[in-house]
């Protein structure tokens, strides 16, 4: 539900009147202005943008992924290669990775527009 201010002084324009702003690009890989909303905008420059971030963030799950199943498997290959480990010591040795880097990204999904502002 959108609540609106009755106060004509306190309106803001609507989208469409509103000028569109070009994407200003800074030093590493921070843009300005950026607007997937705005068609022109989107239509120049923002899908491939967009598209090329979308193809490094998969790959880079799919990495994480693999990584994670791979040490699982290891661990639990871990006996036949002579290693004596518990039921419990296999157990905790495939889910701390999990656990290590799971928690500090908590804070990073919770509060990340606040804690990334340059």
């Amino acid at each position: 539900m959108t609540v609106t201010d009755p106060r004509p002084e306190t309106a803001t324009p609507p989208a469409a009147a509103t000028p569109a702003q070009e994407l200003q690009h800074r030093p590493g890989r921070w843009i300005d202005n950026w607007n997937p909303e705005n068609a022109a905008q989107w239509a120049a420059e923002g899908k491939a943008i967009a598209a090329r971030n979308l193809r490094w963030s998969i790959f880079a799950e799919f990495l994480g992924f693999v990584v994670r199943q791979l040490w699982s498997v290891v661990v639990v290959s871990l006996p036949a290669a002579g290693f004596q480990l518990s039921t419990g010591k296999i157990f905790w040795l495939i889910s701390m990775p999990s656990l290590v880097g799971g928690d500090p990204a908590y804070p990073l999904h919770v509060h990340g527009s606040a804690l990334r502002r340059p």
